[in-house]
């Protein structure tokens, strides 16, 4: 059990979404930042610099989650599909 929270928590949420969603914005505001760096994977990373880049890569990963998963829901819901649910 253990094993499949930390592959969801980890792996897709702070992996996956995070870093994404992170590397988008960079390259929306005009600051291109790498992948490698934003995963804390850069070479001239100190261990402070390389947990905040994880820290910030679960909590932008969580709220992507969460506001996919609301999107997912309401548009069931426009489309009356609610029910599979409840």
């Amino acid at each position: 059990m253990e094993f499949i929270f930390e592959l969801i928590l980890i792996e897709f949420i702070r992996n996956l979404l995070g870093v994404r969603v992170r590397y988008i914005f960079y390259k929306l505001i005009g600051k291109h930042k790498t992948i490698e760096y934003l995963s804390g994977k850069f070479k001239e990373l100190d261990n402070d610099e390389k947990g905040h880049q994880l820290t910030l890569n679960l909590i932008v990963g969580f709220i992507a989650f969460f506001g996919l998963f609301f999107c997912v829901f309401y548009i069931l819901h426009l489309f009356g599909l609610t029910y599979l649910w409840m």
